[in-house]
């Protein structure tokens, strides 16, 4: 069930969710702005993998309004997946 969670919260196939479910459970379009690269209202936002409310509550929830450019913003200047895990540390 998780692996399907995940691969739900992961697609581009499905658009913003307008149902209320969405305050409380991450949607698509929530998730989606986790994952932005270059510096733009969405970075550091959604932060939640399977609840929005904390997000809502913490005030790190940003709703999506245009489309989202996914990637690092500093690229990885290797292709050794040790180093790409390891370059935060």
């Amino acid at each position: 069930m998780e692996k399907l969670f995940g691969f739900l919260t992961h697609t581009t196939l499905i658009n913003k969710c307008k149902i209320p479910i969405s305050w409380i459970f991450v949607t698509p379009s929530a998730h989606r702005g986790h994952h932005a690269g270059r510096p733009s209202k969405y970075l550091d936002k959604n932060y939640g993998e399977m609840f929005t409310i904390y997000d809502r509550l913490f005030g790190t929830f940003q709703e999506e309004y245009e489309p989202i450019v996914f990637g690092h913003i500093n690229p990885i200047k290797s292709w050794d997946p040790v180093e790409a895990q390891l370059l935060g540390w």
